[in-house]
C-alpha cells in the first residue's frame, strides 16, 4: 500500500474535515465527533500538542514540555516550527485560548 498521497489529495482530506467541523454547533457536538472519530490515544496526541504550543508561546523550554507531556523532541519541535512559520492554526488557537484576537498579531 502507498501511504505517500499527493498535495491535491492532502488538501481535499483537509477540507473535508474542516468542512465537517465547520457545521458542528457548539462544544457537545464537538466532544461527540471528537469521540466518534479520534481514538483516545488520538485525541491525548492532539490536546499534548495543544498544551505545548501553550506552553511554547509562555516560553517554556523544550524539556519543560518533553518532561511535563511525554512528547518527543521532534514533536515540540514541530510544533514550535508551526508557531513560527506554519499556516497560523496553532497560533490562532493560543491566541484566542488566551482571550486575544489573532487578527492583532498578523
Amino acid at each position: 500500500m502507498n501511504t505517500f498521497i499527493s498535495e491535491e489529495e492532502h488538501k481535499e482530506h483537509i477540507e473535508n474535515i474542516v468542512r465537517a467541523l465547520a457545521v458542528l454547533k457548539g462544544e457537545d457536538e464537538f466532544r461527540a465527533f471528537l469521540a466518534d472519530i479520534c481514538t483516545p490515544q488520538e485525541i491525548r496526541s492532539l490536546s499534548n500538542r495543544i498544551i505545548a504550543a501553550q506552553m511554547l508561546y509562555e516560553a517554556h523550554s523544550y524539556k519543560d514540555i518533553i518532561d511535563r507531556l511525554g512528547l518527543s523532541t521532534a514533536t515540540v519541535g514541530r510544533v514550535s516550527r508551526c508557531i513560527k512559520a506554519g499556516a497560523g492554526g496553532y497560533l490562532a488557537a493560543v491566541l484566542r485560548l488566551n482571550g486575544d484576537n489573532p487578527d492583532e498579531y498578523k
